[in-house]
């Protein structure tokens, strides 16, 4: 969890300003007094839940159904956002083709702009309105994606700022639609099944419109829909 300490001594006109994020970077600086007091005063944190008959005027487009949960305040926004089952092009070492996925969840955290916390999750269930609370969490099947705790690795791919909650889904486009690869997905941890290479699943996927959930890994990181939202409530 990203954590904010405020140093201030008496006669000084600033603040030592200090963010461990939740990557376990540090930022630092010194603000000015005034500069503080005015982001204070400019807006409290606030909890967004979104009923599922208003999906619709958040979809930046034909992919993204939209903003599930949301925290924000004038340092940070995080947001968790649902991506229904259905087939994008997937970008694999340069080679591209059309591949089926599950239902996605991101948990996405950003600060001043820039992406401090990003990570991509599971669910069986094909539309909004059959998540429950104790709907379970798999592990993301593909490449770039840490099956321990679903942290995304973005490689190389070029990150433009992300400010608010429109930020988070461009990062999500960014996400569906950058260069991929291998790395960080096993067999049995990341996904399971008869087939046990990586680069034999994706042909096997290739030939299929809807992914197979059956093939689909437990999380580790969380058991249920409900500890996942838990940690924005």
């Amino acid at each position: 969890m990203m954590e904010t300490t405020i140093h201030m001594e008496t006669g000084k006109p600033y603040a030592h300003v200090k963010i461990l994020n939740d990557d376990t970077s540090v930022q630092e600086k010194d603000v000015p007094l005034q500069a503080l007091a005015a982001v204070f005063q400019e807006k409290e944190e606030q909890l967004y839940i979104l009923p599922n008959n208003l999906f619709s005027e958040y979809q930046p487009d034909t992919h993204i159904d939209g903003l599930l949960l949301g925290r924000e305040s004038s340092f940070r926004t995080t947001g968790l956002f649902f991506v229904p089952a259905q087939k994008f092009y997937m970008d694999v070492a340069g080679e591209k083709s059309m591949m089926p996925y599950p239902s996605l969840l991101f948990l996405l955290t950003e600060s001043g702009g820039t992406l401090r916390s990003s990570m991509c999750f599971t669910v069986k269930e094909k539309s909004v309105d059959k998540l429950r609370p104790e709907s379970v969490i798999y592990a993301f099947p593909f490449g770039n994606v840490l099956a321990s705790d679903g942290h995304i690795c973005w490689g190389a791919n070029e990150m433009n700022k992300h400010e608010g909650y429109q930020g988070l889904r461009s990062a999500i486009a960014l996400f569906l639609t950058a260069e991929s690869n291998m790395d960080y997905v096993s067999y049995g941890e990341s996904y399971k099944g008869k087939i046990k290479t990586y680069p034999t699943l994706l042909a096997s996927l290739k030939k299929k419109d809807v992914f197979p959930d059956n093939i689909l890994v437990p999380s580790p990181a969380f058991k249920t829909f409900k500890e996942l939202c838990e940690t924005i409530i």
